[in-house]
């Protein structure tokens, strides 16, 4: 139980020191563009609508600079640990964040490194 905690409390230390310190960045990956405090995406000058979660999950991708984040790491940074977040949840929100934002374009963003998880990076 109280490792349960020190583990909440670490987490919510660590997204804390994360978004104070990228919170004003405009972050740039190929044709993509997020903007962190509007909470707003372009690719190729289109606007992207996405969800509050989606968009959480895009940022966190964007912000890791090319690094895979496992399905765990993504599970405590987005879903804060509020739900037991299955791997299938996040699947499911990955797969939702690849129509919006890879679907109609040739560059392909969002990869699996399979058997350690996702990144957000144009193709090489």
């Amino acid at each position: 139980m109280l490792d349960e905690l020190l583990m909440r409390i670490n987490s919510l230390l660590r997204r804390q020191q994360h978004n104070e310190s990228n919170s004003a960045k405009t972050l740039v990956i190929d044709d993509l563009i997020i903007y962190p405090e509007e909470a707003r995406v372009l690719r190729s000058n289109e606007e992207i609508n996405l969800t509050q979660k989606e968009f959480q999950l895009l940022l966190l991708l964007a912000q890791a600079n090319g690094r895979t984040l496992s399905k765990q790491h993504i599970s405590e940074e987005v879903w804060q640990n509020q739900f037991q977040t299955t791997q299938n949840t996040i699947e499911v929100y990955i797969n939702f964040l690849r129509k919006k934002i890879d679907k109609n374009f040739e560059n392909k963003l969002i990869h699996t490194r399979p058997g350690f998880g996702y990144y957000l990076a144009a193709d090489k």
